[in-house]
């Protein structure tokens, strides 16, 4: 296990999913955007991340998301934004070190985080534009091994993220998991390659 960014304790905040008030669930919503998935993965899969990362903007009610995966380079590993909708979009192929980002606190626990103001335990961020008030981040997994995040931030909103939005980024990334399983062993058997998370 890398090490992890001093302090980030301090911006820590999974526990509040549970102690805020929950909206309800929109299924058809939700259902739509599963099909709507399903559907550009099998049209076009080089546009499947841009597309979960829009429905994840829509959903959870978020201001910017997006989806980071992990990168090997002689330098270090390093996260890279393949996909990035709403105010953040401009970042898109930005990168961040593994230890210097939040993403890599949900690759070591290999589970769903809140964290509330994250540039004061991860200090790269403090140049992000707009600044990040709360972001919830998920596993995005290929082969049941976490390469990634799914992700929605809050830069402004007066409201936060509850147990429903984590539900809701949940399922949009196991299902994007699921999904990509299936692409790369097609993609393996017809080719004898492997595909990166972010290029079927």
């Amino acid at each position: 296990m890398e090490k992890a960014a001093p302090g980030f304790e301090a911006v820590m905040a999974t526990a509040e999913l549970r102690r805020r008030a929950e909206r309800r669930p929109d299924h058809e919503a939700e259902n739509r955007a599963l099909l709507s998935l399903a559907r550009q993965l099998a049209n076009s899969p080089t546009g499947f991340l841009q597309a979960l990362s829009d429905c994840a903007l829509t959903l959870c009610r978020a201001e910017s998301a997006g989806v980071s995966i992990l990168e090997e380079h002689a330098a270090g590993r390093l996260f890279r934004w393949h996909a990035v909708s709403g105010r953040f979009s401009p970042n898109i192929w930005g990168t961040l070190p593994r230890d210097a980002s939040p993403c890599g606190i949900v690759i070591d626990r290999d589970a769903t985080q809140l964290m509330i103001r994250p540039e004061r335990a991860f200090p790269e961020l403090r140049q992000a534009a707009p600044a990040i008030s709360e972001a919830l981040l998920v596993p995005f997994r290929l082969r049941g091994t976490p390469v990634g995040t799914l992700w929605v931030l809050l830069h402004d909103r007066a409201h936060g993220f509850d147990a429903e939005d984590a539900r809701v980024l949940e399922r949009l990334g196991e299902f994007a998991s699921s999904a990509y399983d299936i692409l790369t062993a097609l993609h393996v058997n017809a080719t004898g390659g492997d595909v990166r998370a972010g290029q079927p």
